[in-house]
């Protein structure tokens, strides 16, 4: 449920499937997610896009620079800091999430 509210559940699912039951490498892994993620939420995207039409373009457009050169820069981040401290620091992040919405809940 806090992956999903976090909004990176598919892709994060993914590249734990990939590397730990697929046994893929890291810089593999990575990159399946990202495509995973996107063909996954494309559809919903559209859906917003085309029939509701409450998706800020502008906003939206803006951040696509950010996320290109996350998927550039995370392949050598995972391959020189090694897969488990990447785990271990994603965890303590959805950990201190977690507290902080449990503590801040009125």
């Amino acid at each position: 449920v806090l992956v999903a509210h976090i909004g990176i559940g598919n892709a994060m699912m993914t590249f734990l499937v990939s590397t730990y039951v697929w046994k893929l490498p890291a810089k593999s892994a990575i990159v399946v997610s990202i495509v995973v993620g996107g063909w996954t939420s494309s559809v919903p995207f559209l859906l917003h896009l085309l029939v509701l039409r409450d998706v800020p373009v502008a906003l939206w457009v803006m951040g696509l620079p950010g996320v290109y050169l996350g998927a550039r820069v995370a392949p050598a981040v995972h391959e020189r800091i090694g897969i488990v401290n990447v785990l271990t620091a994603f965890v303590m992040f959805l950990l201190t999430t977690a507290l902080l919405m449990v503590t801040t809940y009125k």
